[in-house]
């Protein structure tokens, strides 16, 4: 499962997992942006101008860290609430989709009909030469295999 980042999530559950996710990315962010550039910024300042310098670049850090840090809080509980808004609302659509047997297909990002029964005799209709003829022509394997489900 995807914990992070793209991709619709296809229910409540989904998106809360994704969600946490990126909290605990911007969370972390935070803290480490927090805590380093106070430090950062005092040592180069005192390795350019000494004391005054270490202490301006404390007060630089300090500002910078807490405005870093207030942007990935800020980041990582957008994408949480959109997340979650996404997937409440995808949520009657995955409970009908699993109720009527249906696949979720992660590349399309949608619900799916599979029969591998389908899917089998299609690919078997493809004969070697022609499956040559089309690798040849710069088709790729994903084309010539075509759809590995009906859509709905």
């Amino acid at each position: 499962m995807d914990y992070v980042g793209g991709g619709n999530p296809t229910n409540a559950l989904t998106a809360c997992s994704k969600g946490a996710g990126n909290l605990f990315i911007g969370t972390f962010g935070a803290a480490t942006l927090l805590l380093s550039a106070p430090i950062a910024f005092t040592k180069e300042g005192w390795d350019s101008g000494g004391i005054f310098g270490g202490l301006s670049g404390l007060i630089g850090g300090t500002i910078i860290g807490t405005v870093g840090a207030g942007l990935f809080i800020t980041s990582g509980t957008v994408t949480t609430v959109g997340h979650v808004i996404n997937g409440v609302c995808h949520t009657p659509g995955a409970v009908y989709g699993f109720a009527t047997g249906r696949t979720w297909d992660e590349e399309r990002q949608e619900w799916i009909i599979y029969s591998l029964k389908d899917e089998s005799d299609r690919i078997l209709a493809i004969t070697e030469e022609s499956f040559i003829e089309q690798i040849n022509k710069g088709v790729s394997i994903a084309a010539i295999l075509g759809n590995t489900g009906t859509y709905s």
